[in-house]
């Protein structure tokens, strides 16, 4: 997060929030830390809760930022309270100055899930797939991608995750997640 000066992780925080549910403990802290954190909206607007997880170190509240309300990519936001009511430890994935020129794909969901089979060289069958548009941060120009997930049962092996481009469907990246 150099180029951005956003903070990407914060290690002993120790700052105290009201007691209340993990969601609006969170957007507590994040309303009160926002400008440091380098949020956009002092409303948290862009930010959807995904997920709510208690541990041992206390509960995990991840966030996603939306992009006129379409998911920004590997944008989660978590922060994690202790018993005692403490914000501990955050990650911020987030990505300020984010837009894209339309939110409208350019090509099907269909023709990126062919893009990806085609560059994964998939044999067989899919064990599992899925794809969503997503808004993908890229300096000054962001894009918007098909993010299509595909765990072939055969070939190639692998929990893969492709960005597609969204306006002219060539494949930005591929990821095998189970490595």
């Amino acid at each position: 997060g150099l180029e951005s000066g956003v903070p990407r992780a914060l290690y002993n925080v120790h700052y105290a929030v009201a007691e209340d549910e993990p969601e609006a403990m969170a957007r507590q802290y994040l309303r009160e830390n926002g400008d440091g954190l380098r949020l956009v909206d002092p409303l948290l607007g862009d930010l959807v809760l995904r997920a709510s997880r208690r541990g041992l170190a206390g509960t995990t509240v991840r966030f996603e930022q939306r992009v006129q309300g379409i998911p920004v990519f590997a944008s989660d936001l978590a922060v994690t309270i202790d018993r005692s009511h403490r914000v501990t430890f955050v990650t911020n994935g987030y990505e300020p100055g984010v837009s894209v020129p339309s939110t409208t794909p350019g090509v099907a969901a269909s023709t990126a899930r062919a893009s990806a089979l085609a560059w994964l060289a998939v044999d067989g069958a899919l064990a599992y797939e899925a794809a969503r548009l997503v808004v993908v941060p890229g300096g000054k120009q962001a894009r918007l991608a098909w993010h299509v997930q595909m765990v072939p049962a055969v070939s190639p092996p692998g929990d893969w995750e492709v960005l597609v481009d969204a306006g002219l469907g060539e494949v930005l990246r591929a990821v095998d997640r189970a490595r």
